[in-house]
């Protein structure tokens, strides 16, 4: 994995990063594929499975910890 993102966090947070990190980053790959087989496809429909998974877990385990709000530019995009 980056190195930048090892022990970003707790250790108890820290694979609920890195995994949907690595996750994106193989269904990354898998999307930029330029011409794909039926197996390619099926791993791909696969790790978009895993990819959302790993994306809820991170969203349940990890976001549900840290108070965060909108920058002020963020705030005015939305109007």
């Amino acid at each position: 994995m980056l190195p930048v993102f090892e022990s970003l966090l707790p250790d108890d947070q820290n694979k609920d990063v890195l995994d949907p990190l690595f996750d994106l980053a193989v269904w990354h790959a898998y999307s930029k594929l330029q011409m794909h087989t039926d197996t390619t496809l099926a791993h791909f429909e696969r790790m978009t499975q895993i990819l959302g998974h790993s994306i809820q877990v991170f969203a349940r385990q990890v976001c549900s910890l840290y108070d965060t709000q909108e920058l002020p530019a963020e705030e005015t995009a939305c109007i």
